[in-house]
């Protein structure tokens, strides 16, 4: 909950106090104890569960989180780090770019020229240093939905695609 609070507002500190934070094997959701024995002596609410429960909270800034859980925990315990995983990738550029100038972060891997863009627009090229080459090479594929008005033209439209690719139209340079 360290990750939750709002240092400047609510202690006077710095809102970045915190840098990192590592939980461990916690309880991060509390809506499986509300259906538990333990919910007589709990007497936990609805209202209790959205606040209280770190699963459902986001930090109100980015952080270096390292989300570990024991080896003999349950699979409920996995469930808190899956979807932090998937908050955390869910992050965008901006995000990252800031995290960067605030010295939290040392570097980001991003696509190239959504991120070469997003510097120059911002103004940032002469604080954050970008490769001048991009340093990996991903597959793209083309689908098309079969609720497509295009569905008609499909041989054609995937003939001219493995056409442009054979010539070397659609190569990566």
């Amino acid at each position: 909950m360290l990750s939750l609070t709002d240092w400047a507002k609510d202690y006077d500190l710095p809102y970045d106090v915190i840098k990192d934070c590592m939980p461990i094997s916690g309880i991060f959701d509390l809506q499986p104890l509300y259906h538990s024995w333990l919910q007589l002596s709990l007497k936990l609410t609805d209202a209790t569960i959205l606040s209280q429960s770190p699963m459902l909270q986001l930090p109100k800034i980015a952080l270096a989180m390292l989300v570990s859980v024991g080896g003999d925990e349950s699979a409920a315990f996995d469930d808190f780090a899956n979807q932090h995983l998937q908050l955390s990738q869910s992050k965008g550029k901006e995000e990252k770019i800031k995290r960067l100038l605030r010295g939290v972060s040392d570097y980001f891997v991003s696509d190239y020229f959504d991120a070469i863009r997003l510097l120059d627009k911002e103004r940032l090229t002469q604080k954050i240093v970008a490769l001048p080459f991009t340093i990996a090479h991903n597959p793209v594929y083309f689908a098309m939905s079969r609720n497509s008005a295009c569905t008609d033209q499909e041989e054609k439209v995937f003939a001219l695609l493995k056409r442009f690719k054979q010539d070397g139209t659609l190569a990566q340079k």
